[in-house]
């Protein structure tokens, strides 16, 4: 057919509108009438659809409704294809609809009621649809009261169709109804009211009612599972239209409402008698429900796919499967599935349905069988969820592989909860069950005792000889102890700290104990030893919390350092002290580096204090959720404290060595680990738990299945003591669900809002997260009496009772029977009551906002989070924050900052191509004028400067010249601007470098004080200009020396070792080189001291460049080494290297290797290109190495260069050197009078300088001692 043609005389075809399997819809006209109508054409009316096709239009012509499709007529066209036409409808189908999201309350309820009273009026004819869906449901105009009900293809008229087979399944996974899913011929109206309630649930949820991957696994859910509790998806839903749409999907058809009819009659009573709110906004749900998830086994078996299933199929299954607890479900598709749900031990649950696999296996052999084990949602149905689609999954690889005999097929999940007596083959990935063999601070307590300490006595002598050679020797040392969960590191510290306390009764200790949520989190380490050892809270006080601190810090007996000390530990604590007058703590709060720096020395002097009068140990547990930067200061301490008895005593699971691979390296550390539990331990320990008698009886298989894991053992003892019997849990989380399984629904509940938190939580919390009114301390202290949980004695939140799980794994089983939806809903809420409780660790609360999917939270807490980092000097936690803030979805303002602070964070770490993309893509993003576009201009600069990305270059800095701070940003500006001016002078950006000195300098006149860090900072940039674009080295010698005092003042490390990089240099400028060497030296020292690989690479190319003038071949030897050293490394910048390169060539020129010094010359010469003064520099080199091998045409060429360099340039402190070289060229070329000019010229530059500087022993060795003054005077002696 063809557009125009005209169909049985009467419709004239137009559009093509859709096409299917079974035939083409057309739009129309009506010739009678001159309406639009779609034209249904059957393709093939000699297949089964034929009489279908017939039996629509006849259903359609019998009965008329407002809300549903009219029919207009049907016929068979001249070619012999039947058609149906009906009316013309402009809109859109629910199902586009839905994929837009839940309509509201009202839209919903309109809807529902005219479905249901159209299909109450087919209903009442006799007539079920049997296909009712949002694909099958039109909204005319769009509008949901405007609905109409097509397609009556596969509707059943007058009672029992003779189309349809028993067995057969008619209708869409999802919404038929159970009896549907069965494939029962008797299925009626009541068919229709479940689906109405799948569609009308989907339309105030906005989700189906019931979801699958796998046919086979939607069929058996329809039968198995409840839908979620509507109002716990939307809980603005009236509960009598909750509790309807609860009806209409009961799994008996008895239940429903009989018909159409009756369900419209109830949706009017509703209608009656509850005013429906009008929608607004996202769903959201007050508290965590009582569903759960859980641990199923499913054993799904299933004819060959070219055979019928067995008669006494069903039949058999039932027999073996219903006496072992099992229920047994059929399916239209012939498969039978069996689910099993123990009460007690999963190890029994899987053991009983690997007996009913193997008994299905052996009543029809032909058939595939499968079995597997995983979680599903739990209410008052059966939890068959995920593990239901991997049965089905596994299923169809059974059937496809169509092996004869084939063993049951079953799971990794299975196999692990499966003991030795079963019969277990793995082959090709495959793994196949071919039978059953035949066979015969707390004190850890259990079952209300202290339980014994059995089986690590060598470990505990060896570490306690470790303790005592560290505490006599006065060594510090650590120990780290490291074993898989369970495997009894926690029982193991309880005794070392029992004994060591005994042994040293004046040891101090502090306790450590991070948690997986914030795992990494920057300081959470020692500020939770901190805050521990000082009993501090979160809302305690500031001025109690500031007391304590005092009297930490009164062991100090210098009153300066005892004040700075305890400040800096204010900080680590979380409890800040005032910074008025105290500038050091001032500059550290506006640097980042300055503070870590700070926050180290703190730590370290007050440990160096208390340790020269008492032992110390450090006991820190599970390590491998440990930070970064306070394993940095512990190393420190372990480094420095040399004649302190201190020892770090660690916990970990073995993962501690990939999340902190270096750990300690150099340090004198042990690490210890902990294999299983030797059997002569793991007996014994039965038998003081269970007594003589319990023991004889099942203490070997009790020991043999505990397989060395403590904990397993200590769960399995438990089992047998509550008479659950032997064949008890092998798997961590399976033997937690079994203990937990034998609580009540609403402890049970209890503890998975617990596990939200984390290892602790607190009573309030759980009643946000549970949304309850009565106290829980009578539940927490049952939890406590079955030594689930423990009371802590000291509360991190000031007024809160705090708890924690006994054990981690506890807690992770618990976690791990949280359906998603409360698992989210939970983080949320306990995301928002810490939040208000004084969480101060902005990472903790970042990751229960993302694990809640409140992006917007998460992304705004990531960003504290990372400046947290950034600000401790951790710029891998900065960036990783930055990255999951980013990834949360962040938009607008929040991801500019975002992307500022990864720029930042990568140009610290020398990673300026990242850093450079990153702040491009922020910088339209930020608000202007604020902190973070100054942080971020700073680091753009920096980063499109070095990569040479010269557009974006120019647009940062042009932005970065003009910017205007907002107050809060004023000291940011002052202090980054400055160092901005210091990196344009290396690239020779003068105008720009002068222009943010001048706003800077301006800004500083403009505040009554200025802070010594932002003195320090103006003053680094100034003497840089002068050093590179200026001829005052005596007024740089006063600017350096004004930032060193500055700096070292308020104990920036990093910035007094820039200060003296930039003192030494200026005095080996004026002729002061061995100050300038002590100087340099001083900052190699403090660059060492602080660990800082770029300040230390800085300080000694520095300490290089100074000793290469001296003339010594010693300290030529010495600067050659660190050159070599720089060239060596990974990841040095290319003006670096040419640095290096130029000294060697320096180097060379003096020993008077001259070729080897010209190939390095020009191998730096092609580093430096970008670096104009070093350029010129390593080219002044070259003309003098080249002129000493008599190539003067070259030398010539490049000395022409170095002239127009100096035009250009002006030469900073390469200028003398430069234009005496160029005078020694004209003399090389025998043109001594241009040579004597040029000479004088130089010479009268020299006497200019020396004027400027009003010291005379200065001026004398300006005069004397610079290499290339002495060489000036003495060519004027001879020339002039």
């Amino acid at each position: 057919m063809r557009s125009g043609e005209v169909l049985d005389d009467r419709f004239v075809l137009g559009r093509r509108a859709g096409s299917g399997g079974m035939g083409t819809v057309w739009r129309a006209v009506d010739r009678i009438t001159g309406e639009p109508v779609a034209l249904k054409v059957l393709r093939d009316p000699e297949g089964e659809s034929g009489p279908r096709f017939l039996k629509e239009a006849r259903i359609l012509s019998t009965f008329e409704h407002p809300h549903v499709v009219r029919y207009v007529a049907h016929g068979i066209a001249a070619s012999g294809e039947p058609y149906l036409a009906m009316e013309w409808l402009e809109g859109e189908s629910l199902l586009a609809r839905l994929e837009r999201g839940a309509l509201g309350i009202e839209e919903s309820w309109s809807l529902a009621r005219n479905i249901a009273d159209a299909l109450g009026a087919a209903h009442a004819r006799r007539i079920v649809h049997r296909d009712v869906k949002p694909s099958n449901l039109f909204l005319v105009g769009g509008a949901p009261d405007r609905v109409k009900i097509v397609d009556f293809g596969i509707a059943q008229s007058g009672g029992t169709d003779a189309l349809t087979r028993t067995g057969s399944i008619l209708g869409t996974l999802g919404y038929m109804a159970p009896e549907q899913a069965r494939g029962d011929r008797e299925a009626d109206a009541r068919a229709d009211v479940f689906a109405l309630g799948c569609v009308l649930f989907e339309c105030l949820s906005g989700k189906p009612a019931f979801q699958g991957a796998h046919p086979m696994a939607l069929l058996a859910k329809l039968l198995l599972e409840d839908p979620p509790r509507l109002r716990d998806l939307r809980p603005d839903a009236p509960e009598p239209l909750a509790a309807l749409v609860h009806r209409l999907l009961s799994k008996d058809p008895e239940v429903r409402p009989e018909d159409g009819a009756a369900v419209r009659e109830m949706l009017d009573r509703i209608d009656a008698t509850a005013r429906l709110p009008v929608s607004t906004g996202e769903p959201w749900r007050a508290s965590l429900t009582g569903t759960e998830r859980r641990l199923v086994s499913i054993v799904a078996v299933s004819p060959p796919l070219d055979r019928e299933a067995p008669r006494d199929l069903v039949a058999a299954v039932r027999r073996v499967a219903l006496p072992l607890g099992a229920r047994v479900e059929e399916l239209s598709s012939g498969a039978v599935v069996a689910v099993l749900l123990g009460e007690g031990s999963v190890v029994d649950q899987a053991a009983n349905a690997a007996r009913c696999a193997t008994w299905m296996k052996l009543a029809a052999p032909e058939a595939a069988v499968v079995l597997v084990t995983g979680r599903g949602e739990s209410t008052n149905r059966l939890p068959v969820g995920e593990a239901l689609e991997r049965a089905a999954a596994l299923l169809d690889e059974a059937l496809s592989a169509q092996e004869d005999g084939a063993p049951v097929r079953i799971d990794d999940n299975t196999r692990a909860l499966l003991d030795a007596r079963f019969d277990l083959v793995e082959q090709e990935g495959r793994i196949a069950l071919r039978g059953e063999r035949r066979t015969g601070q707390e004190s850890r307590t259990l079952l209300g005792r202290p339980s014994p300490f059995v089986g690590r006595d060598r470990e505990l002598r060896n570490v306690l000889d470790l303790v005592d050679e560290s505490f006599d020797e006065r060594c510090p040392s650590a120990v780290l102890v490291t074993a898989p969960p369970g495997m009894g590191k926690s029982r193991l510290r309880q005794e070392l700290l029992r004994v060591v306390k005994e042994r040293h009764t004046n040891v101090v200790c502090t306790f450590a104990r991070p948690d997986a949520i914030g795992a990494g989190s920057a300081f959470s380490l020692l500020s939770g030893a901190l805050r521990d050892i000082l009993q501090i809270s979160a809302g305690e006080p500031i001025e109690a919390q500031r007391r304590k601190i005092e009297l930490l810090a009164s062991v100090l007996a210098d009153e300066a350092e005892r004040r700075t000390i305890m400040e800096f530990l204010g900080e680590l604590a979380g409890a800040p002290f005032p910074d008025e007058g105290r500038p050091r703590l001032r500059a550290a709060r506006q640097n980042p580096q300055l503070m870590a720096d700070q926050i180290e020395a703190a730590y370290r002097a007050l440990t160096a204090a208390v340790g020269a009068t008492r032992p110390i140990l450090v006991v820190l547990e599970d390590l491998h959720w440990g930070d970064a930067p306070s394993l940095k200061i512990l190393d420190a301490a372990l480094r420095d404290l040399t004649d302190v008895p201190f020892v770090v005593l660690a916990f970990a699971r073995p993962a501690v060595h990939e999340v902190f691979p270096r750990l300690w390296a150099g340090r004198n550390v042990q690490e210890i680990r902990l294999g299983p539990l030797p059997r002569r331990a793991a007996t014994e320990l039965v038998s003081a738990v269970l007594g003589g008698d319990v023991a004889a009886e099942r203490g070997a298989a009790l020991v043999e299945r505990a397989e060395g894991n403590a904990f397993f053992l200590e769960e399995l003892i438990r089992a047998v003591a509550d008479g659950r019997g032997g064949e008890l849990p092998d798997t961590v989380l399976g033997m937690v669900e079994a203990r937990l399984s034998a609580l009540a629904p609403e402890s049970r509940r209890l503890l998975r809002a617990a596990s939200i938190f984390g290892e602790a939580f607190w009573e309030s919390g759980l009643r946000e997260l549970l949304g309850d009114g009565e106290p829980l301390a009578g539940s927490l202290a049952e939890l406590c009496a079955r030594e689930l949980v423990t009371r802590r004695l000291h509360s991190r939140f000031a007024g809160q009772e705090e708890y924690a799980f006994r054990h981690a794994i506890i807690r992770e089983g618990a976690y791990a029977m949280l359906t998603d939806q409360d698992r989210h809903l939970g983080h949320r809420l306990a995301g928002a009551w810490l939040k208000r409780a004084g969480e101060p660790d902005a990472l903790v609360l970042a990751e229960h906002f993302q694990r809640g999917r409140d992006p917007e939270n998460a992304a705004a807490h990531y960003l504290r989070a990372g400046g947290q980092s950034f600000d401790r000097d951790d710029f891998s936690g900065a960036l990783l924050c930055a990255q999951r803030g980013i990834s949360c979805g962040a938009s607008g303002e929040v991801l500019g900052n975002l992307q500022a602070l990864s720029a930042m964070a990568h140009c610290w770490r020398s990673e300026l191509d990242a850093a450079h993309r990153a702040s491009v893509s922020a910088l339209p993003l930020v608000a202007h004028g604020s902190r973070w576009a100054c942080l971020l201009l700073f680091h753009g600069t920096w980063a499109s400067l070095v990569v040479g990305a010269e557009e974006d270059f120019l647009r940062m800095a042009g932005r970065f010249v003009h910017f205007e701070p907002e107050p809060d940003a004023r000291r940011d500006y002052l202090l980054w601007a400055p160092l901005a001016a210091s990196l344009l002078t290396s690239y020779g950006r003068r105008e720009l470098c002068r222009a943010l000195l001048d706003r800077a300098e301006r800004l500083a006149a403009s505040m009554p004080a200025l802070d010594l860090d932002l003195a320090g900072s103006l003053a680094i940039g100034q003497s840089d200009e002068l050093r590179a674009f200026e001829r005052a080295p005596f007024r740089q010698l006063e600017l350096t020396r004004r930032a060193v005092t500055a700096f070292e003042a308020i104990g920036d490390a990093r910035n007094h070792i820039t200060a003296l990089n930039r003192l030494g240099q200026a005095l080996g400028e004026i002729g002061e080189r061995e100050a300038g060497e002590r100087a340099l030296r001083a900052a190699v020292d403090h660059a060492r001291r602080i660990r800082g690989p770029f300040a230390l690479l800085q300080s000694e190319l520095h300490l290089a460049a100074l000793l290469v003038g001296f003339g010594e071949p010693a300290k030529w030897a010495e600067a050659e080494s660190i050159a070599e050293r720089v060239l060596g490394a990974a990841g040095v910048s290319d003006g670096y290297r040419g640095w290096a390169r130029g000294l060697r060539a320096q180097i060379l020129l003096h020993r008077g290797v001259y070729e080897d010094a010209v190939r390095e010359a020009r191998v730096a010469l092609a580093l430096c290109q970008r670096v104009p003064l070093r350029k010129l520099w390593i080219t002044t080199l070259l003309v003098r190495c080249l002129f000493l091998l008599r190539k003067a045409d070259e030398a010539r060429a490049l000395a022409r260069e170095i002239g127009a360099a100096l035009g250009k340039d002006g030469g900073g402190y390469v200028e003398i050197e430069a234009r005496l070289v160029m005078a020694e060229a004209c003399a090389e070329e025998g043109e001594m009078e241009e040579a004597s000019r040029a000479l004088r010229d130089v010479v009268h530059r020299i006497e200019a300088r020396a004027a400027e500087i009003p010291d005379e022993a200065l001026r004398s060795h300006y005069l004397q001692a610079v290499p290339e003054n002495v060489r000036a005077r003495s060519l004027a002696t001879a020339w002039l």
